[in-house]
């Protein structure tokens, strides 16, 4: 890898709202819905850092100001800078014709004058021109086409002007750049050294080894048969576009934009878990990312090489909020199995999640959502689910913890264990203690409403049975006893008909406790249950119901179910405007 031995410190960002974070050295990762503002917010750190240092500073349209600092003096960075790029000093035999100063000369053959070198050295905001010495930008669209060939150039005389001519040069970081490319890809990479004008870089490896000159026909034969890499598909150009950037570059400030786009999720995860391995060198990382992939990647390797820090953007209005999210926590989120291969964290990059029990509960909602007028502004919402009530409160901490606006629904009967909702309420910030009474009320009613299995009922249906002549009931007669024997308990009615069971005090109670719950981000189904939403539909098994409520599109008729999921909605985009402060504990 090249040496990164450029020293700049990349302080805090500034935003327009006032707000300031830090960029500590490693890897940080911006999330948030689409169009709050990360990929605006990198190329406002680029045109920033770009800017004139003896020009007033333009805001950008979400950062205000770019804080940076130089480690040592004006002198020390001059000596580094020209490790860095060729210097011609004033009145030698070196310096560049038509020049009256000694000048510094990029390999792109720009040039600039030491005493605005100067002049950058000591701003605290800009880079000026020598933003592409420190910075390097990568947009989505970029990375494909920086795969070569490119041209050869005069390794003795003159020096890489391109990350594939420094290759050319450093076997070293050929090897490294193969490794990555092999345990994302499944083959590495060759640099061919020997076409004339050109540098092709081929994708795979030859079996017979590479000798000095005069190659040996074997190697030839094998290096023409190798496919070249600029002729491969999107997602491996990209990838080899941006891991050869930047190992072969010496910034200290590297942004990237989607470093996903084009990569199948496995890909995704292996180059999160590499940018954390190139930045060990003290640059730092900025990525601004839609995926759960890279987030993923990331947060695995953070404990094992470099800081990692995450940032969730939002919006409301024209004003842009950030939460801080600790890099501990994401990791502990992704250590979870059943986190990590969910779609619980998803929810990172939309306005909010709604986390349910099952995947059919889901599917309703987000149908039942669909079908609702939008809103402006139009709120997206994750519907996740846990595989049952268990989870539900561990999910729900693991999305506040990233400052991520979530509601939890749930059947009615969630009431009947209060354990389980103590969890699920301090999970949303609440305290229990202020339902207990009323808890209490509507438990004692809900049990009174249970059914009892009267003894003349089970004579009359089981004991013609028993005057039979087979010795052994069959199996539909076991069923008819099994069904004589089942009474309803009051919360298994409590399901089917909902707050309707109740009168009175009771009913007062409940209503009570389900609108201060729905305050809190629980939304407790007041039918009893999913199902109930549409009673016509006769079906036990959940999936044959909601097939059958979709086939008919009954979700988009008005009714309880739509004003139920309106409210979900409402929830969300109140806590989606809200700036949050700082993440939940």
């Amino acid at each position: 890898m090249a040496n990164k031995v450029l020293d700049l410190e990349i302080n805090s960002l500034t935003f327009r709202s006032g707000l300031e974070i830090a960029i500590e050295e490693g890897v940080t990762v911006i999330v948030g819905p689409n169009n709050s503002g990360k990929s605006t917010l990198l190329r406002d750190m680029v045109n920033l850092l770009s800017a004139d240092p003896n020009q007033p500073p333009i805001p950008g349209v979400v950062v205000e100001r770019v804080n940076l600092t130089w480690s040592g003096d004006v002198q020390d960075q001059l000596e580094k800078l020209k490790e860095s790029l060729r210097y011609y000093p004033a009145g030698t035999s070196e310096a560049l014709s038509g020049y009256y100063e000694s000048v510094f000369k990029f390999p792109n053959d720009n040039v600039i004058h030491e005493s605005v070198v100067n002049s950058i050295l000591k701003s605290s905001t800009t880079l000026g021109q020598l933003a592409e010495v420190y910075l390097l930008h990568f947009a989505a669209e970029s990375r494909t086409g920086m795969v070569g060939p490119d041209a050869s150039f005069d390794a003795i005389n003159g020096m890489p002007s391109t990350p594939l001519q420094t290759m050319w040069v450093n076997r070293e970081l050929e090897i490294e750049l193969s490794r990555a490319v092999e345990e994302s890809f499944g083959q590495g990479i060759t640099v061919n050294r020997y076409a004339g004008m050109n540098i092709p870089l081929h994708y795979g490896k030859t079996s017979a080894r590479e000798t000095a000159p005069p190659l040996g026909e074997e190697y030839k034969e094998e290096l023409r048969g190798l496919p070249l890499v600029n002729e491969q598909g999107d997602g491996l150009r990209s990838f080899i576009g941006l891991v050869l950037n930047i190992l072969a570059g010496s910034h200290r400030l590297v942004l990237l934009d989607e470093p996903e786009a084009f990569l199948h999720p496995p890909q995704a995860r292996n180059l999160g878990r590499l940018l954390v391995r190139l930045c060990q060198t003290g640059s730092r990382i900025i990525v601004a990312t839609h995926s759960d992939d890279i987030v993923q990647g990331i947060a695995s390797s953070a404990h094992e090489s470099a800081p990692v820090a995450i940032h969730r953007i939002t919006r409301s209005s024209s004003q842009n909020h950030v939460s801080s999210i600790p890099t501990d926590a994401v990791r502990d989120l992704y250590a979870d199995p059943f986190m990590r291969y969910s779609s619980v964290l998803d929810g990172l990059f939309y306005h909010g999640v709604a986390v349910c029990e099952s995947f059919g509960d889901c599917t309703y909602y987000r149908a039942v959502l669909d079908s609702l007028a939008r809103t402006s502004p139009h709120v997206d919402i994750h519907f996740t689910q846990t595989g049952g009530k268990q989870r539900i409160a561990s999910a729900v901490r693991s999305l506040r913890s990233a400052a991520v606006p979530v509601a939890s629904v749930v059947d009615i009967d969630m009431l009947s264990n209060r354990t389980e909702l103590k969890q699920l309420i301090d999970a949303h910030g609440g305290d229990i203690a202020g339902f207990d009474s009323r808890l209490r009320s509507v438990q004692a009613a809900v049990v009174s409403k249970g059914e009892t299995v009267p003894r003349e009922r089970l004579r009359s249906r089981v004991g013609p049975l028993l005057e039979l002549a087979p010795k052994d009931l069959s199996p539909e007669e076991i069923a008819n006893v099994r069904q004589v024997l089942q009474a309803r308990s009051g919360w298994k009615q409590m399901k089917i008909s909902g707050v309707a069971l109740l009168n009175g005090d009771a009913r007062a109670a409940i209503e009570s406790i389900i609108d201060d719950l729905g305050a809190l981000g629980i939304f407790i189904v007041p039918l009893g249950e999913l199902e109930s939403f549409h009673p016509a539909i006769g079906s036990r098994d959940k999936m044959a119901w909601l097939k059958q409520v979709m086939d008919e599109r009954l979700h988009e008729n008005e009714g309880v179910h739509s004003s139920f999921v309106e409210q979900i909605r409402e929830y969300i985009a109140a806590k989606q405007l809200t700036p949050p402060s700082s993440p939940i504990p």
